[in-house]
């Protein structure tokens, strides 16, 4: 039999599952269909979750893509040599990988030898040989810090610290120092021992020098003089002998000579010491480059025809002579004598002693023995403590007129002005004077200030303490003002008067006239009395509020019987009230034990009061309509009633009567016929979120539609949804049917309508799961 590939299409209202479901047998002629098995027509894939387990697994079509494929075991790939297996991404190998050739590239490969590699040896350079072969160069060796180099170096130019090597042709060099133990170049070959034209300038040779054929030019054969060769000024260079102390005067004139090591010899211009010799003045054993020694007195002098040399009594041919001695003597003293007696630092012109141009740091003390006089512009010194003077006679004057403190200015001490006056804020006209727009004068005690203040002709005297004491009498010549709106006032006669309170622990007075006056917490005003406490043997008023306390009662929380009881306002009942005929609330007379006369509700059963954020008011209203209706009122919109017995219920005619819910709620329900079950249906002809109410969903869509089931946990537990293809549109547009917050449906997040007029049945656990039955 052939085979066929594809997929069956089931027509009819046996199938189930969303679109591209493959359907499996059911029961009889029934079919069911496998959540973990889809068919994808925008992949063009049957689409499996879950493992698939074969015996042989068989791919007769070539395949192109392969995601997550895990094979235990051996595994072959292709069975002919000329066999191509591509792989776009990573390819992770734990284990080894045998293979003839690698072709392709190699630059992130880690780990692999070179296979083509000759000459192996340590700190050799490896050099390419072809386009696989590397070689290690036996000649070229680098240990990390030197370059060794067996051969010829060629080189248009070489930039190093040190070059250094047993033997060396060069055609050009310019170096500042050249070390070698022989030097043969065609510059310095001659015969006759004659250097011509050489342009060396001035060159340190440690050793000899010898020509192309061997013989020595300068030194003898066994020397290890250091020599300095220069151009002389016919530009040539005869040596007569081999040996030094033989130079050639007569060719000598304009070179320099030294012998650093056995000897010195001067030539006319310059004296010449090699970098790694010393030169000793007075001692055979110097211990620095330079070294001068005479411990009889001035060690080095500099000096110079003076320009005076005529004025002060110098003649021509024999001029004043100015100098300079420097001298170190037994404790290590170091002194500088010039003969003009002055020192410049930075200046070719000093005017003093020590003139320094620039700055100058003195990192120990400065000691001045004379007077000290800066004439600058500015004079800072930075310091921790500065002192001026050194006993209690010094004078310290001051001719500037302003002393500036920006951080303020402290005195530990006694501060005494011995004549003249102080001001503060100006000049003062008294001994001490303060002048400010306000808060002139304070005394204290670092804690408790008083302050002393002249703004807008007043003068304020304030303390931040509790109390301010005057000791002895005080005299008050005119009137005692008090307060900032002048409101108690005491004349020189004795008389206060106030136009706010006046108050006082224990008081005599003769006459008291105000319109309130305050005793503790007893208020009296306007005849008015108002206290906690009233202790009277005869109390006559019109109106008594508060709670009484009399002999028979300390406190009156009960009248007794009353002849009648009237209220002008609300009344608050903290317990029980016992009311023996009737009470009667907005109308004088109760034609019941109780009457409530208002035409807005006229009573409320209230159980808690609201608290902001927390909870609402709770209660329920009873209300007489103005048609003699009764209207019960609860803020939660429910009345509960164990047993309701209705009589006297007029006949008529609905379409609609009273039905209780799963909760006991009374609801209204259609009117309709005895053992017809209707159940709630809405049509969706667009995206629809589907409502807790809903039970029949129909959907009626020209277009591609999503229906979003609601939260599960919001559902009741067993709750159905029946959900319709009604117009027979799932072959043309996606109709989906999705869950929300990553809930499923039978593990899936969403389904989608497959054949025209399907239909599925839903369930749900209440929680977050739904299922298909």
């Amino acid at each position: 039999m052939a085979k066929e590939f594809g997929w069956a299409y089931v027509a009819g209202t046996q199938a189930s599952g969303p679109k591209g479901s493959v359907q499996l047998a059911g029961i009889t002629t029934a079919l069911e269909h496998d959540p973990n098995l889809l068919w994808s027509d925008e992949e063009n894939a049957l689409m499996v979750s879950g493992n698939i387990i074969a015996h042989n697994f068989e791919i007769q079509n070539q395949t192109k893509t392969v995601f997550h494929f895990e094979v235990s075991g051996s595994s072959i790939f292709g069975d002919t040599l000329d066999d191509v297996h591509q792989f776009t991404g990573s390819l992770n190998i734990t284990g080894n990988v045998s293979a003839s050739a690698f072709y392709g590239w190699g630059g992130d490969l880690d780990g692999v030898p070179i296979n083509y590699y000759t000459n192996q040896g340590d700190n050799r350079i490896v050099t390419s040989v072809s386009g696989d072969t590397v070689n290690a160069e036996a000649n070229l060796l680098f240990d990390g810090t030197l370059l060794s180099v067996t051969g010829n170096v060629q080189a248009l130019e070489v930039k190093a610290d040190e070059v250094s090597g047993t033997l060396g042709f060069f055609e050009d060099v310019a170096l500042e120092t050249l070390s070698a133990i022989e030097i043969t170049s065609s510059a310095l070959t001659s015969t006759t021992a004659v250097i011509p034209n050489t342009t060396l300038g001035d060159v340190i040779l440690t050793g000899r020098i010898v020509d192309v054929n061997g013989n020595v030019i300068l030194g003898t054969p066994t020397a290890q003089t250091e020599f300095n060769i220069s151009s002389n000024s016919n530009g040539q260079t005869q040596i007569a002998s081999n040996n030094f102390s033989n130079v050639n005067s007569t060719n000598a004139v304009g070179m320099d000579f030294a012998v650093i090591n056995e000897g010195l010899a001067v030539a006319t211009n310059r004296f010449f010491v090699g970098s790694a010799g010393k030169s000793g003045f007075g001692t055979n054993d110097p211990e620095k480059k330079v070294e001068i020694y005479d411990p009889t007195g001035t060690q080095l002098r500099l000096s110079s025809v003076g320009a005076d040399q005529i004025v002060n009594g110098g003649v021509l041919f024999n001029p004043t002579r100015h100098h300079t001695d420097l001298t170190t003597d037994s404790t290590g003293t170091f002194s500088i004598m010039p003969t003009a007696q002055k020192l410049g630092i930075n200046t070719t012109s000093p005017e003093h002693a020590l003139d320094v141009s620039g700055d100058a740091r003195i990192t120990g003390n400065l000691i001045v023995s004379g007077t000290l006089t800066a004439h600058t512009t500015d004079f800072v010194v930075s310091a921790d403590t500065l002192t001026f003077g050194d006993e209690a006679s010094d004078t310290i004057i001051m001719n500037a007129n302003t002393i500036s403190t920006p951080n303020g200015l402290v005195i530990d001490n006694s501060f005494y002005v011995q004549s003249g006056t102080v001001g503060v804020g100006n000049y003062a006209t008294s001994k001490f004077g303060v002048s400010a727009t306000s808060n002139q004068f304070s005394v204290g005690d670092g804690t408790k200030t008083l302050s002393i203040n002249v703004e807008n002709s007043s003068t304020t005297l304030s303390t931040n303490s509790t109390t301010l004491d005057i000791a002895n009498s005080t005299n008050v010549l005119g009137e005692l003002v008090v307060g900032s709106n002048g409101d108690i006032v005491l004349n020189n006669i004795g008389e206060v008067s106030s136009s706010v309170s006046v108050s006082s622990h224990l008081g005599h007075f003769t006459n008291i006239t105000s319109n309130t006056i305050t005793n503790g917490n007893t208020t009296v005003n306007s005849d008015n009395i108002v206290t906690p406490t009233l202790d009277a043997t005869t109390v006559n008023s019109t109106n008594l509020g508060g709670t009484l306390s009399t002999a028979a009662q300390p406190n009156v929380t009960s009248l007794g019987t009353l002849t009648s009881l009237n209220v002008a306002n609300a009344a608050s009942v903290g317990g029980g009230l016992n009311v023996g005929s009737s009470i009667a609330v907005g109308t004088n007379t109760a034609s019941r034990k109780v009457e409530i006369k208002d035409v807005n509700p006229q009573m409320r059963l209230t159980n808690t009061d609201a608290v902001f954020g927390l909870s609402s008011h709770t209660y329920a209203d009873l209300h007489v309509q103005p048609t003699g209706d009764l209207s019960l009122l609860p803020s939660s919109g429910k009345v509960i009633i164990p047993q309701l017995n209705l009589s006297n219920i007029p006949e008529g005619s609905s379409f609609k009567h009273l039905s209780l819910d799963e909760n006991g709620n009374v609801v209204i329900s259609p009117n309709l016929q005895h053992g017809i079950e209707v159940r709630s249906r809405v049509v969706a002809t667009q995206d629809y979120q589907v409502q807790i109410s809903d039970y029949f969903v129909g959907i009626q869509s020209q277009q591609n539609l999503v229906v979003t089931l609601p939260d599960a946990s919001s559902l009741v537990n067993g709750q159905i949804f029946i959900i319709t293809d009604e117009l027979a549109n799932a072959q043309v547009h996606n109709l989906v049917i999705q869950t929300s917050n990553n809930q499923t449906i039978d593990g899936l997040s969403q389904l989608t309508l497959a054949s025209p007029r399907s239909s599925i049945s839903i369930y749900t656990d209440g929680q977050s799961n739904f299922f298909l039955f």
